[in-house]
């Protein structure tokens, strides 16, 4: 569970606007789903999307991060800007200095188990199992250092199909195509 108290900035704020504020590496959906889940409350009881926060009010919010890697659990909400460091790559920095390095691969709407299994091998090796597929299903592997996310990175592209096209082209960020 994480706790905030509402500031006089907070005053009049839809508490869904605030919960997204300092939420922002959470879907929007799962957000959502949080408020149907009645995981998000003010005061000590379930609170709808649109109202309005006063000064001094106590949010909290029941959000299950147990899929989340250990940095991105610690460093949940703390985030303070990203840099794409070459196509499909991107470093996070959190407020404590932490940072990640995201790979993002292309994927398809339709797998087969075999490649699915493939990408799971692939984050079991370079990034304790964790990977996430985003909503226009792309696939995307968080390391914490860069010597690990240049493995990675290398072990993606060299993967290829008996045809010659790359199985993980990775790419999906910046004007990178």
């Amino acid at each position: 569970m994480k706790q905030y108290t509402a500031t006089a900035n907070d005053d009049g704020v839809r508490l869904s606007r605030f919960v997204q504020s300092v939420t922002r590496d959470f879907p929007t959906s799962l957000l959502y789903k949080s408020f149907r889940n009645k995981r998000v409350k003010v005061n000590g009881k379930k609170a709808a999307p649109e109202y309005r926060l006063q000064a001094g009010d106590l949010i909290e919010l029941y959000i299950n991060d147990e899929f989340f890697p250990p940095v991105i659990k610690k460093n949940f909400g703390k985030w303070l800007y990203h840099e794409i460091l070459e196509p499909g790559v991107l470093m996070h920095v959190a407020e404590g200095g932490d940072k990640v390095y995201t790979v993002r691969v292309g994927g398809t709407r339709t797998m087969s188990i075999t490649h699915i299994r493939e990408l799971c091998d692939i984050a079991d090796k370079y990034c304790g199992g964790y990977l996430r597929w985003t909503t226009r299903n792309n696939i995307e592997f968080m390391v914490e250092d860069e010597e690990t996310m240049k493995a990675l990175r290398d072990d993606l592209n060299s993967r290829k199909f008996d045809g010659g096209s790359f199985k993980f082209p990775v790419g999906g960020t910046g004007a990178g195509m």
